[in-house]
């Protein structure tokens, strides 16, 4: 006799397979036609289609995937020998990076502030400084007086004052003696050094140290090219229109105070900056060095070259940014600047007026970064 018994297991393995062959009669497939072994079909058991599917996965995600882009090699960072020196009886402490190629003479740019890998790359020798306020600290007195009591204190950072005849007077007194006794120092000292072109020997600044820049281009004829950022040279303007001095309200300066800056100040004397070629570049929107000064500044100083017949060394950029910072575009057309009037031959100061812009030649050791950059002209 045979006994057939009907377990529960079994019907729930039988309704699991009639619902597999649903799903694979939909799909166009009959999942329980599969060839054997021996040639002949097996029915699947219950499940084993999702078992497969699920196992595939995870192989394709183990072994299938392709293999990370490794990207492009890296280009190793070039030679740079690393100088320290003092000078102005240890007062400033100066570190000059020279690249060991190209050898010879290189372009030299004091106070990089943007592209260092890109110079150093290009073969340019950049110059860093900074001063030793510290050792003055001895030469104060030992109780000093009380200050006044602010008669009413105005403007922000260093450009602040206990009154409005003294705004920014501070802040000023160190970019003029940067301006007209270290940047000269610190020529007179790189051109003693056999790395450095006396014929390529530029100066770079931003907000402050831009200020400095445009100011020193007066004292220092020996430089020959300065990019200038985030700054101006008309500075009665800026110190009523800067939100960090009286921030539009009017300029009521000590008249010893306000005429040392009119006299000083660049666009008092512009043709005194055209033995360099000089690049601007500001913002539309900044609040800190309002854009109606620079403009001013680049009026004045375009004039002053076009009279001089270097109209090609003065450019200035304005860029749609807002704050007191630039953009990318800003730093190409640095970079071009420098590839303009560092990287390729320039004739000597008194034969430059009227010149071929040097665009126009092609030099070694100049990295893509420069021969993609803004035009320049």
């Amino acid at each position: 006799m045979h006994v057939h018994l009907e377990l529960p297991h079994h019907r729930r393995q039988r309704t699991a397979a009639r619902a597999d062959r649903a799903l694979d009669e939909r799909t166009g497939r009959a999942a329980g036609e599969r060839a054997g072994e021996h040639g002949r079909a097996r029915p699947e058991r219950p499940g084993g289609r999702r078992r497969r599917a699920a196992a595939a996965v995870l192989l394709c995600a183990a072994g299938c995937a392709p293999a990370p882009n490794p990207g492009p090699p890296a280009v190793p960072p070039p030679a740079v020998e690393r100088r320290e020196a003092t000078i102005a009886n240890g007062f400033i402490e100066l570190t000059v990076h020279v690249p060991r190629e190209p050898a010879g003479p290189k372009a030299t740019i004091i106070n990089p502030v943007f592209d260092r890998d890109a110079l150093l790359a290009a073969g340019a020798v950049l110059v860093e400084w900074r001063e030793r306020w510290d050792l003055l600290a001895g030469f104060a007195p030992r109780h000093p007086a009380a200050p006044p009591t602010p008669e009413r204190p105005v403007g922000k950072w260093l450009l602040a004052a206990p009154s409005p005849k003294t705004v920014g007077e501070g802040w000023f007194g160190f970019i003029g003696w940067d301006a007209k006794e270290a940047v000269p120092r610190i020529v007179d000292h790189l051109l003693r050094d056999a790395d450095v072109d006396p014929n390529r020997l530029a100066i770079a600044g931003n907000s402050t140290t831009g200020f400095t820049a445009l100011e020193a281009l007066a004292y220092e004829p020996r430089l020959r090219a300065a990019a200038v950022v985030s700054a101006c040279g008309d500075y009665l303007d800026f110190l009523r229109h800067s939100t960090l001095a009286m921030n539009g309200a009017p300029l009521d300066l000590d008249p010893g105070y306000a005429r040392r800056l009119r006299e000083r100040q660049p666009i008092a004397h512009p043709e005194r900056l055209t033995h360099a070629a000089v690049l601007m570049v500001n913002g539309r929107d900044d609040p800190a060095v309002p854009f109606r000064c620079a403009r001013r500044t680049a009026t004045v100083l375009r004039r002053a070259y076009a009279r001089a017949g270097v109209r090609e060394r003065f450019r200035f950029v304005a860029l749609a940014t807002r704050g007191h910072r630039i953009d990318d575009t800003g730093r190409r057309e640095i970079l071009a600047w420098w590839r303009r009037w560092l990287f390729l031959p320039l004739p000597a100061p008194s034969a430059t007026a009227g010149h071929a812009p040097a665009d126009a030649r092609r030099t070694p050791n100049v990295p893509s970064a420069f021969a993609t950059s803004a035009p320049s002209a």
